[in-house]
């Protein structure tokens, strides 16, 4: 169990890492799709079937599924929200609808 943290934050880490550097290096298209990149998701997926099987796998990817909502419109604020009431207010604001969006789909499909 130790060594499954300890390789999921280094891998972590690194995707966090390299979508950054590629980020502040202008290459924004290509940070999108380090980060995107389902690296972790696939990670957990890995060792949740190893340590429990396959239900674990299916109410995460349901959970997974009423994100989706939720970081679109996330991404959207963060679109348009910075030139009018700035980054750090925009940030604040995605997040919450972010976390509200997700919760009221939670309780909307009942999953734990």
């Amino acid at each position: 169990m130790k060594n499954d943290l300890i390789f999921n934050f280094l891998i972590g880490g690194f995707v966090f890492s390299l979508s950054n550097y590629y980020g502040s290096q202008g290459k924004g298209f290509l940070a999108a799709i380090i980060a995107f990149f389902p690296t972790i998701t696939t990670l957990t997926f890995i060792f949740m079937y190893l340590g429990q099987g396959t239900e674990s796998i299916d109410k995460f990817a349901k959970g997974l599924s009423l994100l989706i909502p939720g970081w679109i419109l996330y991404i959207m604020i963060m679109l348009n929200f910075p030139p009018r009431i700035g980054f750090p207010l925009s940030l604040i604001l995605g997040v919450f609808v972010f976390i509200i969006s997700s919760l009221i789909l939670k309780r909307y499909f009942g999953l734990s």
